[in-house]
């Protein structure tokens, strides 16, 4: 009998001829089938492994944490000093970044701060050699390292003239073991808030050190100082003189919030504040709420209510509180030409709470 196993088709009626076999199926087969479904299922944890190999080899993440260690210390300073915010700098700045292995320097000034970013020059009989530059933070506040900060300099103020910058002998005594120091200007003052005097704030500090740089890529670079799109200038480092690295900012928080200096940060104040302007540039005022500022006319207007038959302010606009503070803007501060603008901008005011 022949060893060949022969196979017969089905019959018409279903049945198959007796003595024949059907063929093997691997499809019906258990082991068979087990054995094709490993394979598959081993190249492609295989794979998986090797493109992940490459990726690790290729990529290095780190992470920085930006945290205020001097918490409790500095809420009650951060309410008391910029009214009509009650933000917490550690929810704010307690912040997480993912940060590419290599990140970019870039050391150039972007349009929106190239006045506020001042070359400083040798005062006369100034022996010293200087590559000084300076931010200007506020009219009369510049930033600059600390090698610099201990010279007379001056330099070019944008519709002021030149101006004269001497060493800040109280925050440079707050900034002995740093690489930063201030220097202190007196140009004239542009206007004042009532009886005060103010400065305009030039710009924004930030704590963070670096800007998305290719947010697809998760890149990010160093940078001096940015611009927002609406031209807000904001301060990330301060260059070095010596090896040309950066300066993070972060250490200016306690210093200068302690030391009561009224500054715009970035994470505070950069969407709340107020843009003003003229010819020679731009500056920016803090926030205030409207019942503060009320509060402390009320104080004001007390001060102006003289002894019965004098003349008063107050009382010759008896009846009309815009009239009154209008009436006592315009007596102390006649530049400021308040008596017409106040009650245009108080009845704005009075619709947008800040």
């Amino acid at each position: 009998m022949s060893s060949d196993i022969k196979y017969s088709p089905i019959t018409p009626n279903g049945s198959k001829e007796e003595g024949t076999k059907e063929p093997p199926d691997a499809r019906k087969s258990p082991i068979l089938k087990w054995c094709l479904v490993s394979i598959s299922f081993l190249s492609i944890i295989a794979i998986l492994f090797t493109q992940g190999e490459k990726m690790a080899s290729k990529v290095e993440i780190h992470v920085t944490i930006h945290h205020n260690n001097d918490a409790d210390a500095t809420d009650s300073n951060t309410n008391s000093m910029m009214r009509g915010s009650n933000s917490n700098i550690n929810n704010a700045y307690s912040l997480l970044n993912t940060e590419a292995e290599e990140i970019n320097i870039d050391t150039s000034i972007p349009k929106c701060a190239k006045n506020i970013y001042v070359t400083l020059h040798k005062e006369i009989n100034d022996t010293n050699e200087h590559s000084c530059k300076g931010m200007l933070l506020r009219d009369d506040l510049l930033l600059t390292t600390n090698d610099c900060s201990k010279y007379k300099f001056t330099f070019d103020f944008k519709g002021a003239g030149e101006q004269l910058a001497i060493p800040h002998p109280t925050l440079n005594a707050k900034m002995i073991n740093s690489q930063l120091g201030f220097l202190q200007v007196n140009p004239p003052y542009h206007y004042q808030w009532i009886d005060a005097p103010t400065r305009r704030t030039r710009m924004f500090v930030s704590l963070q050190s670096t800007i998305v740089d290719d947010e697809e890529n998760n890149m990010r670079k160093k940078v001096i100082l940015s611009c927002t799109t609406d031209n807000k200038p904001i301060a990330h480092n301060f260059l070095s003189l010596d090896d040309d690295t950066m300066i993070p900012l972060t250490e200016l928080h306690d210093i200068l919030l302690n030391n009561n200096e009224v500054i715009l940060w970035e994470h505070l104040d950069l969407y709340t504040s107020s843009t003003l302007g003229n010819d020679h540039g731009l500056w920016w005022s803090k926030s205030v709420r409207l019942e503060d500022e009320e509060e402390y006319m009320k104080k004001v207007l007390q001060d102006y209510v003289g002894p019965i038959g004098t003349v008063s302010l107050p009382m010759a606009h008896y009846g009309s509180y815009v009239k009154q503070v209008a009436a006592v803007l315009e007596a102390v501060d006649p530049r400021g030409h308040r008596k017409e603008c106040f009650v245009n901008y108080y009845k704005r005011w009075q619709g947008k709470k800040v």
